[in-house]
């Protein structure tokens, strides 16, 4: 079949999905929404395209960068000193919450 979008639209950079990361079972996408360290990510159901928007979000996230867990149920949260991170310990939270 022919690729489909399943995140994001043309448009401005309020539509570009950038940072993003699929479960191995193909059941989510989490991606980062707009670009720079807005740190505000989502979650896609990638079988019925649902979007949830994983909270809190911006300076309220203590998650960047998510890494899924293969069955699409966790995330890991990047920890580090780079622009867009943040300082708080690395830590899983659950998808599409984003709570601990």
């Amino acid at each position: 079949t022919d690729p489909k979008l399943v995140a994001g639209a043309n448009g401005d950079a309020s539509q570009c999905r950038v940072c993003h990361s699929v479960a191995a079972n193909g059941s989510v996408l989490i991606t980062q929404r707009n670009l720079g360290d807005l740190r505000k990510f989502s979650a896609y159901d990638l079988k019925t395209g649902a979007e949830t928007v994983i909270s809190p979000e911006g300076a309220a996230a203590s998650f960047s960068w998510p890494a899924i867990y293969p069955d699409g149920t966790m995330f890991l949260g990047d920890s580090s000193s780079a622009a867009g991170s943040t300082t708080t310990p690395n830590g899983l939270y659950t998808v599409p919450t984003g709570a601990t």
